[in-house]
């Protein structure tokens, strides 16, 4: 249990570096601080995306709660798509899923359009709530998602929504 655990963290570390951390321009490294666990880790250089893929470079995790990490992640989808046609696409997906959507609104961010959700249902036996910000790029959509049973949502809800408040594009 125990090197599952460092293994769990090393792994979440590693990944949360890439959106987290400042990394030289024209470098895909970036440097992750946990003030939390008192360390510093430069990321990988892995390559960009290729177009029509998709790629996480930041997942991370609370603590677990029956069988359950509550948690965020980065998704990049790199495709090119009008934010109409991204929350069409999100709904219907949500409707095929049997999600409902608590609460849906659009804005800016870094002058792109976004769109933010609040949403739950159940996904792989589990029953959960998501708050989820995309943030449609020229090439690329930027999907926020962080996630966490009902029960267990509003403890994590101010951080969660901080978090997604917090995300700005590189530069812009």
């Amino acid at each position: 249990m125990k090197l599952r655990y460092v293994l769990t963290i090393g792994v979440a570390g590693l990944i949360a570096g890439f959106m987290i951390g400042a990394g030289e321009p024209g470098n895909g490294r970036g440097t992750y601080n946990d003030a939390r666990y008192g360390f510093t880790i430069q990321t990988p250089n892995y390559p960009a995306v290729p177009t029509g893929e998709t790629v996480i470079p930041i997942m991370t995790f609370a603590p677990q709660v029956n069988g359950f990490c509550p948690n965020m992640h980065v998704m990049i989808q790199a495709q090119t798509v009008t934010a109409d046609q991204y929350a069409q696409l999100t709904r219907d997906e949500f409707k095929t899923a049997k999600f409902s959507i608590n609460s849906e609104r659009t804005f800016k961010v870094s002058g792109r359009d976004a769109l933010l959700w609040d949403y739950q249902g159940v996904q792989d036996s589990i029953d959960l709530r998501f708050l989820a910000l995309a943030v449609i790029d020229t090439d690329k959509v930027y999907l926020l998602t962080a996630a966490a049973p009902p029960t267990e949502y509003p403890k994590y809800e101010a951080e969660f929504k901080a978090c997604l408040e917090s995300f700005q594009l590189a530069g812009r």
